[in-house]
C-alpha cells in the first residue's frame, strides 16, 4: 500500500511538472531556494536573537511574552522552534535569559551568541519560518499572474530583490509573515473572495501594526460602485466583524484562557513607534497623513474592480509612509509586494522598481551604522575571519570625506535619490487605470 502510494504521488508530481508553466515556476523557486540557503547560516542582526530569545523562554518556563500585535509571528516561531528542538539540539548557551524583564539582546550578548560553534546550523534552522512564507509569497505571485506576460518577471522580482533577501535573511526579521497574509490578502480580492480576503487582513494585523493603515483602505476598496447602500452596509458590517474578530481573538483567548504575559508589555500603537506617521510635521500639515486621506477621496469616487482600488491604494499609501516617514533599512520590504503585483496592470514597472531598488542599496551602504551591512549582520566568518570594514569607514579614511564629498553630504544626496525613486514609481501607479489589464494580458 505504501509502495502504491509513493508511486502515484510520484506520478502527480511527474505530471505537474510536465506542464511549462509549472516547470518555470519550480525551476525559479529551487535558485531562489538556493541563494537562500546560501544567505541563512552566515547573518543576522541582534534583534533576531532578541525575538527567538523571548520564544525559547516561553517554551522552557511557559511564561508568555507581551506580543500586543504581532502574535501571529509570535506562535509561528514558537510552533516552529519546538519541534525544532530535536534538531537545534540544546540551544540554552544560544538563548538563555538570566534576567526574563530584560530579553533584547545587547552587543556584549550578540557577540558571546555568534561565539557558538553551532551558529551557523542554528541560524539557518531559525530562519526555515521566514523562508516558507516568503516562498509562499512567491507561489501566489506566480498564481495571482497566470496567464500574464508579466509573471515571469514579478515571480523573480520578488525571489531576487535585494530588499527583502536582506530584510528576511540577513537583517533576520520576522517581515516575511506579515506580507505573505497582505498578498494573500490581494489575492483574494483578486478572485472575487471577499471574505478570504478579509480574514486574510485579520491575520496581517496581529503579525505587523504597521498594516493598521489598510484597514480603512481595504473598507473603501471592497464598496460597490452600482450597490444600494443596505447591500454596501452589509459588505463592510460583515468584512469589518471579520477582521476585527481576527484581530482581537488571540486577546480574547488569553482572557479566557488566563494566559497572562510575564511582565506588562508596552503596546506599540500607543507608544513612540507610531509616532512615524506624525514625522516631518511643518505647521498644520502631517504630510503623511495629508497624502493618506487624499488617496481614501479618490477611492471613495473611483469606479472599477476592487483588486485594482486596493492595490493601487495600498501601494501608494505605503510610498508615502516611506516618502514622509523616517525607518530603517528592513522596514522597506513592507512596500515590495506592492510594485510586484503592480505588473498586473503595467508591464513597464519592472524598471522602476529595479531602480528603487538599486537607490535603496546605494542609501544604505553609506546610511549604515553597526546593524546595517557591516560584519555585525555576521555571525563569525565576518566578524573573525574577513574582518571586512564598513562603507562609512572606509570612506571617512579616504582623501575624498571634505567639502561637498563629506560623508554626510553624500548620504543626503543618497538619501534625495532613494526618495526620487519612490517617487518615481508613485507616478507610474498614479498614471495606471484598471483597463490597462488589456495591454499586460
Amino acid at each position: 500500500m505504501t509502495a502504491r502510494l509513493k508511486i502515484s504521488l510520484w506520478e502527480h508530481f511527474r505530471r505537474w511538472v510536465d506542464r511549462e508553466g509549472n516547470r518555470r515556476l519550480l525551476f525559479w523557486l529551487l535558485a531562489g531556494l538556493l541563494l537562500r540557503m546560501l544567505i541563512m547560516p552566515f547573518f543576522c542582526h541582534a534583534d533576531f536573537l532578541s525575538e527567538y530569545r523571548r520564544v525559547y523562554m516561553t517554551i522552557e518556563t511557559g511564561d508568555f511574552f507581551p506580543q500586543y500585535t504581532r502574535l501571529v509571528v509570535y506562535y509561528s516561531e514558537l510552533l516552529f522552534l519546538f519541534l525544532s528542538m530535536p534538531i537545534l539540539g540544546s540551544p540554552e548557551a544560544l538563548l538563555s535569559l538570566t534576567d526574563l524583564t530584560h530579553s533584547t539582546a545587547s552587543l556584549l550578548d550578540y557577540y558571546l551568541i555568534v561565539s557558538d560553534p553551532h551558529i551557523f546550523s542554528r541560524l539557518f534552522f531559525l530562519k526555515i519560518p521566514y523562508l516558507l512564507f516568503d516562498l509562499g509569497t512567491a507561489v501566489l505571485i506566480y498564481r495571482m499572474m497566470e496567464g500574464k506576460k508579466t509573471q515571469l518577471a514579478a515571480l523573480n522580482l520578488w525571489l531576487f530583490n535585494p530588499v527583502t533577501l536582506y530584510a528576511f535573511y540577513l537583517f533576520g526579521r520576522y517581515e516575511s509573515i506579515s506580507i505573505f497574509f497582505l498578498a494573500l490578502s490581494l489575492y483574494g480580492m483578486q478572485k472575487k473572495k471577499i471574505g478570504w480576503a478579509a480574514v486574510a487582513l485579520g491575520r496581517a494585523l496581529n503579525a505587523r501594526e504597521i498594516n493598521i493603515i489598510f484597514v480603512p483602505l481595504f473598507f473603501l476598496a471592497v464598496l460597490d460602485d452600482e450597490g444600494d447602500i443596505r447591500r454596501n452596509a452589509a459588505r463592510i458590517l460583515s468584512t469589518g466583524i471579520i477582521v476585527a474578530g481576527l484581530f482581537f481573538l488571540p486577546q480574547l483567548l488569553s482572557r479566557l484562557f488566563d494566559i497572562q504575559p510575564l511582565y506588562r508589555g508596552i503596546n506599540a500603537i500607543g507608544t513612540d513607534r507610531s509616532a512615524h506617521i506624525f514625522d516631518f510635521q511643518h505647521k498644520w500639515l502631517l504630510p503623511f497623513v495629508f497624502t493618506y486621506f487624499c488617496i481614501c477621496f479618490w477611492l471613495l469616487e473611483t469606479r472599477g474592480e476592487p483588486f485594482f482600488k486596493m492595490l493601487k491604494a495600498w501601494g501608494l499609501s505605503m510610498l508615502a509612509f516611506f516618502f514622509f516617514t523616517s525607518h530603517s533599512a528592513h522596514y522597506v520590504s513592507w512596500l515590495m509586494i506592492f510594485p510586484v503585483f503592480m505588473l498586473f496592470f503595467r508591464s513597464d514597472m519592472l524598471k522602476p522598481t529595479v531602480l528603487l531598488c538599486c537607490t535603496w542599496v546605494a542609501l544604505w551602504l553609506f546610511a549604515t551604522d553597526r546593524g546595517v551591512f557591516t560584519p555585525l549582520l555576521a555571525s563569525p566568518l565576518s566578524l573573525y575571519f574577513l574582518q571586512v570594514p564598513s562603507v562609512p569607514k572606509l570612506y571617512t579614511q579616504s582623501s575624498w570625506n571634505e567639502g561637498f564629498f563629506h560623508l554626510d553630504i553624500v548620504i543626503l544626496i543618497l538619501n534625495n535619490l532613494f526618495h526620487a525613486g519612490l517617487a518615481y514609481v508613485a507616478y507610474k501607479w498614479i498614471r495606471t487605470s484598471s483597463s490597462e489589464t488589456q495591454i499586460v494580458g
